[in-house]
């Protein structure tokens, strides 16, 4: 099959959101992104609970000087003042936690379709509708607006989730293709195939 017409649609978009969080390299660059907030809560957390962490430390010092710290005791104390900074940063880490949650519910779950729309509304600042021309030496994508030459060392890797083709040109760039545009699976199949090949022989020549 050298050439397929297809239209993206917020269903297509939603298969792509949903499907990110199980590709690791997608995962690995999200929680990248949301790493400075978690370093964020963590120093605000400690800034809140130093006043107790300095008792401690001055406690132990204490203890250490005035007579002999077993292991038991030792373990009493930090077990206690633990508590003690959990109970007062609670606030804090329920907060992350539900963040977090949230975070991943709308990727796993796409919660009122959010992520989809977005993405969905940004495609539609051209033409939803995509010839696809498939070459041996690269793909060539027209539409309204839209002339774009993938060349295969352009491509990181390619993805099934079931319904559509992610074609990973950046870690968290992807073009989507709707297997649909393929007739049947076999047809899909044998583009699948295809690609991956193609990046098989450039890995191997690498």
């Amino acid at each position: 099959m050298d050439k397929i017409n297809y239209t993206v649609t917020l269903d297509d978009c939603r298969d792509y959101v949903k499907y990110q969080l199980k590709i690791p390299r997608v995962r690995k660059f999200i929680m990248k992104a949301f790493l400075p907030i978690l370093i964020i809560w963590i120093i605000v957390a400690i800034l809140f609970s130093f006043p107790e962490i300095l008792a401690l430390c001055k406690y132990l010092h204490t203890v250490y000087t005035t007579q002999s710290l077993t292991l038991s005791n030792f373990l009493s104390i930090i077990f206690h003042y633990t508590v003690l900074i959990l109970s007062l940063c609670w606030p804090f880490i329920l907060a992350l936690v539900l963040s977090y949650a949230f975070f991943f519910s709308l990727y796993y779950f796409d919660l009122f379709h959010f992520l989809s729309k977005r993405i969905y509304k940004l495609l539609e600042g051209g033409d939803l509708s995509v010839d696809l021309e498939i070459k041996d030496e690269c793909l060539c994508a027209y539409g309204k607006g839209l002339s774009s030459t993938i060349n295969w060392n352009g491509i990181i890797d390619i993805y099934d989730t079931g319904k559509i083709f992610l074609i990973f040109i950046a870690d968290y760039k992807a073009v989507v293709i709707p297997k649909r545009a393929f007739g049947n699976e076999e047809n899909a199949q044998e583009f699948f195939k295809f690609v991956s090949s193609k990046l098989a022989d450039l890995k191997k020549s690498c």
